[in-house]
């Protein structure tokens, strides 16, 4: 035998019948709704990239000046000439 409280509720506090038993389930899948979401957020601000490393675990290597000027010339972003004085500027 079941003890559904005096009011006929089931034991939720909200008050007797299916309201009470409605209230109740809402209450606690937003309960269980708020727990995975801090879960989520806080395992998502917990990851490796204050640590100089990227998602797999490697280190990132800061990319250095000349380095960025060749890649930007390799994507046409600089023409020859562009590319040829900026690094003479920076040798």
């Amino acid at each position: 035998m079941v003890y559904t409280g005096c009011m006929g509720g089931f034991g939720f506090g909200f008050g007797g019948g299916y309201l009470g038993m409605i209230i109740g389930i809402i209450i606690w899948i937003a309960i269980i709704f708020a727990v995975i979401w801090f879960a989520s957020k806080f395992l998502k601000s917990n990851d490796m990239s204050n640590f100089g490393c990227n998602h797999s675990g490697h280190e990132v290597k800061q990319e250095e000046p000349l380095d960025i000027l060749k890649r930007r010339y390799a994507q046409g972003e600089i023409g020859k000439k562009d590319f040829e004085k900026m690094k003479k500027e920076l040798e």
